[in-house]
């Protein structure tokens, strides 16, 4: 059977709206939010947006490329401990809940950096924690970029410094002329794309092979269903105790 993959003309149309839409909500908040410019509007959206929007867009954040293309080759290769990954961050949420929100939350900081210097009286913490999480940004990004970059090259021959310099482009201008409500709503609406392809793509799985008992079977089948991996071995690769604990902290 044939594996060749090439994009058609509405993938090409999809993936143009797709770049124009985030443009297109930079550009209405610059408009609409233009007599109100300042600092808390531009970086905090006035600390008076909805729920639903920012939660979603804290988890658009944290599911970039790497997830979506990442995770499901290392479970291909390795087994299906990685996503357990997930526990420890849902353990890590529960405990920032308790002890974090309810003491940061009552200051209106904008960032965890302006706690850090009231807390420690010292802009040397301050920086040191910002400039190593900049570094961490800086790295994560760059392959953030490049995984998605990689797809394209090997679906349409998009050459890589083409896929990079256009989506960091139009990510940098809808960042910068439409402040933290464009960032917000572009996150809620890419998750929105996000959940609908991945559950296209899994009920079309699902159907291409027969049924879910069959998809277990094969999984089954070719040692991918490995969720007992209990060892206390700190050489091997995912275990239980290494994603709780690691996913807490990572988190």
């Amino acid at each position: 059977m044939s594996t060749n993959v090439s994009l058609q003309i509405a993938d090409y149309v999809v993936s143009a709206v797709m770049l124009f839409i985030p443009l297109a909500i930079g550009v209405f908040f610059a408009i609409k939010d233009a007599k109100k410019s300042n600092r808390d509007e531009y970086l905090l959206g006035g600390r008076k947006m909805s729920m639903l929007p920012v939660a979603l867009s804290i988890f658009a954040t944290f599911a970039s490329a790497i997830s979506l293309m990442g995770v499901p080759t290392e479970v291909y290769y390795n087994g299906a401990m990685h996503p357990t990954f997930q526990l420890g961050f849902g353990l890590a949420h529960v405990v920032g809940y308790v002890t974090m929100i309810p003491l940061i939350y009552p200051l209106h900081l904008t960032s965890i950096y302006e706690y850090l210097h009231l807390r420690f009286q010292s802009e040397l913490v301050r920086n040191s924690v910002l400039s190593i999480a900049m570094i961490q940004t800086f790295f994560y990004m760059a392959i953030a970029l490049l995984t998605p970059a990689l797809g394209l090259q090997a679906a349409a021959g998009i050459p890589l410094y083409v896929s990079v310099l256009i989506v960091g482009s139009i990510g940098t201008i809808y960042t910068a002329i439409g402040g933290i409500k464009s960032v917000v709503w572009t996150d809620a609406f890419q998750c929105c794309i996000m959940f609908t392809g991945l559950l296209v793509m899994i009920g079309k799985g699902v159907l291409l092979v027969g049924g879910v008992d069959k998809v277990w079977s094969i999984a089954e089948a070719g040692g991918r269903t490995n969720f007992n991996q209990f060892s206390p071995d700190p050489r091997s690769r995912t275990t239980w105790w290494g994603t709780l604990i690691g996913g807490c902290f990572m988190w």
